[in-house]
C-alpha cells in the first residue's frame, strides 16, 4: 500500500501491544511491525545545513546536531541577507561599508574577498541567479556579473526586497510604495502596481508559479494581514485573489522545497505558524504547535530547509525570562528537533532551498557541512 505524498505518518502502539503505522485522518493500521519490516524514509534532515545569525549579527554554520560559528573580521560586518553558491563561497552584503563580502570555502571559511562601492545605499538586500547578483540601491536595482563587474541598472522604487524567478527569468522587486517585475534579458521594468495602503512586504512563490505577497493594511483602526496573489501574464502582474487570513500581524513567510507555504504570524497574544498545503492546492491554512519550555511566543526567524518539506523557525528570547531557541519542522511528518540559539532574522536562503522553488544556483551544501566537519 502506498501513502500518499503530504499525508503524514505516526508510529504507534495498539492496547494489545502491536506496533503500526497510520496516518493523521484515519485509525486504521497501514503496516503492523514485523522483524521483516524497515521504514525507509525519504529525506534526512540532519544532513542538510542552514545558517544562522545571532544577536552580534555573527554567522553559525548549523545541522540539526552540529553548530561552527564563523570567524569575525575588521574588515566586514555579516548583512541581513545571505546566499551560498554552487562552489560553496557564502556571499551577504555589508551595508556599513556597502561592500559584497564572498567568504570562501578553504579553510573553514576564514579567507574571503571584498567587492567595494557595489551600491550607493546602506542595505543589506540582494539576490542571486545563475548569471547574476542583483543590488538594491538608491531607486535602483544594480546587477552584477560572476565576476563582480557591474552589467546593467534598472530603476525601481527603493528595494526593500528583492526575488528571482529562474523560470521566467524575472526580478520581483519590492519597493517602498510599488512593488515590480523586471525582465532581465531585457534589462528593463515590465509592470509595476502601486501599493500606497501596504505597509511590511515579503513575497514566495507558489507550486502554479504565481507571486504571494504578504503585508499589513495601513490603517491603525483595522489592523489585519492580507495576502494577495498575483500572476505574471504577458508582461503584466495580473491580481488573481486574496487569501483570507485573521491574525493582525505577521513576522516572516517562506515556501518550502515542495511548494507548502508557511507564515509566523501574531494572534490572540502568541505567535503562530500556518502553513497552506500545495498538496490541497492552497485551499485553506492549517496552524502549527510549537511549544518548547521556556521559549517566548514571538517568531521572526523563518525559512525552508533544503530539498525537504521542512523549515526552521526561531523564538527570540527577547522576552524577560524566555530563552532564545531554534526549532526544525517537518510538515509531513509532523516531526520536530530544537536547540537553544540566539537567532536574529535572516533573509535571504539561509536554508539552501530556494533552488527548488524560485530557481537560481543550487548551493554546495557539502562545503558547509566540510567546514563543520561533518560527515554523512
Amino acid at each position: 500500500m502506498t501513502i500518499g505524498e503530504g499525508t503524514g505518518i505516526k508510529l504507534i502502539q495498539s492496547q494489545d501491544g502491536t506496533m503500526a503505522l497510520r496516518t493523521h485522518t484515519t485509525h486504521k493500521y497501514y503496516y503492523k511491525m514485523t522483524d521483516d519490516i524497515k521504514i525507509d524514509f525519504d529525506h534526512d534532515l540532519e544532513s542538510c545545513p542552514f545558517i544562522l545569525r545571532d544577536y552580534d549579527n555573527q554567522f553559525y554554520l548549523c545541522t540539526i546536531r552540529h553548530k561552527y560559528k564563523l570567524a569575525s573580521h575588521s574588515s566586514f560586518q555579516y548583512g541581513d541577507h545571505v546566499y551560498v553558491n554552487e562552489n560553496g563561497e557564502i556571499l551577504t552584503l555589508d551595508s556599513v561599508n556597502k561592500q559584497l563580502v564572498v567568504l570562501l570555502p578553504s579553510k573553514r571559511y576564514s579567507t574571503f574577498r571584498l567587492i567595494k562601492n557595489v551600491t550607493d545605499r546602506n542595505t543589506g538586500t540582494f539576490v542571486v541567479s545563475d548569471d547574476h547578483i542583483f543590488i538594491a540601491g538608491n531607486s535602483k536595482v544594480y546587477a552584477y556579473t560572476w565576476g563582480y563587474w557591474k552589467d546593467f541598472e534598472v530603476s525601481v522604487d527603493t528595494p526593500l526586497f528583492l526575488y528571482f524567478d529562474g523560470e521566467r527569468n524575472y526580478l520581483l522587486s519590492l519597493g517602498m510604495h510599488s512593488f515590480s517585475i523586471i525582465d532581465v534579458n531585457e534589462e528593463s521594468v515590465l509592470d509595476t502596481v502601486q501599493v500606497e495602503d501596504w505597509v511590511d512586504f515579503l513575497a514566495v512563490i507558489d507550486r502554479f508559479k504565481r507571486y504571494w505577497i504578504i503585508h499589513h493594511s495601513s490603517n491603525p483602526s483595522d489592523p489585519h494581514v492580507c495576502l494577495d496573489i498575483y500572476e505574471p501574464q504577458n508582461g503584466k502582474l495580473t491580481w488573481t485573489g486574496r487569501k483570507n487570513f485573521t491574525p493582525s500581524e505577521f513576522a516572516n513567510m517562506c515556501v518550502d522545497a515542495k511548494f507548502n507555504i508557511v507564515i509566523s504570524s501574531y494572534h490572540y497574544g502568541i505567535d503562530t505558524p500556518y502553513v497552506w498545503m500545495a498538496t490541497s492546492n492552497y485551499t485553506h491554512a492549517s496552524d502549527i504547535a510549537l511549544h518548547i519550555r521556556n521559549s517566548d511566543p514571538v517568531y521572526g526567524t523563518l525559512f525552508s530547509l533544503g530539498n525537504y518539506p521542512a523549515f526552521v523557525i526561531g523564538s527570540t528570547g527577547y522576552i524577560t525570562g524566555y530563552e532564545p531557541y531554534v526549532s526544525i519542522y517537518d510538515i509531513y511528518t509532523q516531526d520536530y528537533y530544537y536547540f537553544k540559539q540566539e537567532n536574529k532574522v535572516l533573509f535571504g536562503d539561509p536554508g539552501l532551498s530556494k533552488c527548488y522553488t524560485w530557481g537560481g544556483p543550487i548551493p554546495n551544501k557539502n562545503a558547509l557541512l566540510s567546514a563543520m566537519e561533518v560527515i554523512y
